[in-house]
């Protein structure tokens, strides 16, 4: 790929480029999100979806930790791709991916315990428990897999190749959707077939991902791998070559026929021997010594793996406050309402989750284009992005807007359509909720541009901004003077004002500077 291109192309072609495969990939991921909950919500009933909404708190602080490693290092190799330091990009992608091993390590060994405890603190008994827990085990024992799928979406798109990410995406979410109706529907595995079905179509496309680092594909490499089998083959080589070179010099030699053939199988065995012994007795030994001493040296790398954690802190910080925020939210509607709102919030969070997706989708398509040029200092360029990536968003969330509003009912009885009182405090929810749809992908513009420059302060300010300073205060007082009604108003409430300081921040950063100051940008290895 000419990564040029990012800095000299026309900005709306490469938001076609970037945005159209991503918006894509996450209304894909939106919909099997949301059939999950169908299939959920119609054969297994509104236990099965308080269960889901129970277990949400911890599942989403692994998508947090994927999001994490994957826009963290995407943003890094953006950026070093614009200012021209390919070798320091593929580093970075390379300390990436053993961090994620890693850290998929921890999760699988101590995430039963701290899973059991969220419940019993959230206050989910009975049924209920046991459901979540068993729903919750198998993305933690698969999290290699969960976590990985969500990196490797921002590594793939930022290597250049944001349609494959969302052929990826697509090709998962349809596997997904016949699972469940295979392991729901027709087999009855309940909440467990879900998330059996969930952890298989991610399992392929993990594979996907991981061809494409491994087997010559991308524009980066993942040198961990590089190095060993370019040795290997150009021993190979050597022998090959030694031999050839032998034998063509005593070929010329010797024009007998019979001596020719003598002499051919005499330099075989010679080489062979003469080579092996040269070549391939100690150099096997020494590559595996250079392979683990490059796998040391990117797990003492410990200045990247703090860049990476810093970028990507915002984007793991947002799942994680969604996750408190599904918690405390279970919590004040137990206190306030009852269970039947819990099973109501957890509705309203599917169809918000897939408006979500797609709003968010245009932030992520926009991402790599705002790095590489923020890298290649084309303050211009970036402020160009902003405004059309925005204007996109706001007709974006208008239109999902008026959609959810006039099809209400349709959608909340999609989940179930014969409890009405199930079906009535859902609209009433969802009809709430909706209002923040028109600006929300505006803040996210806005927390994406900090992001994508690395100032991930700012970044995680907002991103608090949006979800936690304003926003659960809100949840904790309204109630008390509204009852349910003042939880449901909490969040549209909290978008609203953070819209406000994002674009105020936004505008002093990008629109009153005349130039990038990238001092917090430098170089990994320093």
């Amino acid at each position: 790929m000419d990564y040029n291109k990012l800095e000299n192309e026309s900005i709306n072609r490469l938001i076609v480029r970037y945005a159209i495969p991503a918006t894509v990939g996450m209304l894909v991921s939106g919909i099997y999100t949301v059939v999950d909950g169908i299939f959920v919500g119609n054969y297994v009933g509104s236990y099965g979806l308080a269960s889901i909404a129970f277990a949400w708190p911890f599942l989403i602080s692994i998508y947090g930790i994927g999001i994490m490693f994957g826009l963290g290092g995407a943003t890094l190799i953006s950026i070093n791709l614009g200012m021209k330091n390919k070798d320091e990009a593929e580093k970075i992608l390379s300390t990436t991916f053993l961090y994620m091993i890693i850290v998929s390590a921890i999760i699988m060994l101590t995430g039963m315990p701290i899973t059991e405890i969220l419940l019993k603190i959230i206050g989910a008994k009975g049924i209920y428990f046991t459901e979540a827990l068993n729903y919750s085990s198998i993305f933690i024992y698969g999290a290699i897999i969960t976590l990985s799928t969500v990196a490797f979406d921002s590594l793939v798109r930022n290597d250049g190749f944001p349609t494959k990410a969302m052929y990826a995406m697509t090709t998962g979410a349809i596997l997904n959707i016949i699972l469940d109706g295979l392991f729901i529907a027709i087999l009855g595995y309940g909440i467990m077939g879900a998330a059996i079905a969930t952890l298989l179509s991610q399992s392929v496309v993990f594979i996907i991902y991981l061809e494409h680092f491994l087997c010559g594909k991308s524009n980066l490499r993942l040198k961990l791998f590089e190095k060993f089998d370019k040795t290997k083959n150009n021993t190979i080589n050597s022998v090959k070559d030694d031999i050839n070179t032998k034998n063509n010099d005593k070929n010329n030699k010797n024009n007998d026929k019979q001596d020719i053939t003598d002499n051919f199988k005499d330099n075989i065995k010679d080489n062979i021997k003469d080579n092996i012994k040269d070549n391939l007795k100690y150099k096997p030994l020494n590559n595996y010594k250079n392979k683990k001493e490059e796998i040391m040296d990117s797990l003492k790398n410990v200045h990247t793996v703090k860049k990476i954690a810093f970028a990507g802190f915002p984007g793991f910080l947002g799942e994680f406050a969604f996750a408190l925020l599904v918690f405390i939210h279970n919590i004040q509607f137990l206190a306030y309402g009852t269970s039947l709102d819990v099973s109501a919030f957890g509705t309203v969070s599917y169809v918000s989750g897939l408006a979500f997706f797609v709003i968010y989708g245009v932030s992520l398509g926009v991402q790599p284009l705002i790095s590489y040029n923020y890298g290649a200092d084309k303050i211009e360029r970036v402020r160009e992005i902003f405004k059309k990536a925005s204007l996109i968003n706001l007709a974006l969330g208008l239109v999902i807007y008026a959609i959810v509003n006039i099809f209400a009912e349709l959608l909340v009885r999609l989940f179930n359509s014969s409890d009405l009182l199930f079906i009535n405090t859902s609209m009433f929810g969802l009809k709430i909720h909706s209002i923040y749809f028109i600006i929300v992908g505006v803040t996210l513009i806005s927390i994406t541009y900090f992001q994508s420059v690395y100032k991930y302060k700012t970044s995680v300010f907002l991103m608090l901004s949006r979800s936690t300073i304003f926003l659960i205060p809100l949840i904790l007082i309204l109630p008390q003077y509204y009852g349910v009604t003042g939880i449901w108003y909490a969040m549209p409430i909290a978008e609203y004002i953070a819209l406000v300081v994002s674009l105020i921040l936004v505008k002093r950063h990008l629109f009153d500077s005349k130039t990038f100051n990238k001092s917090e940008i430098k170089h990994v290895d320093e």
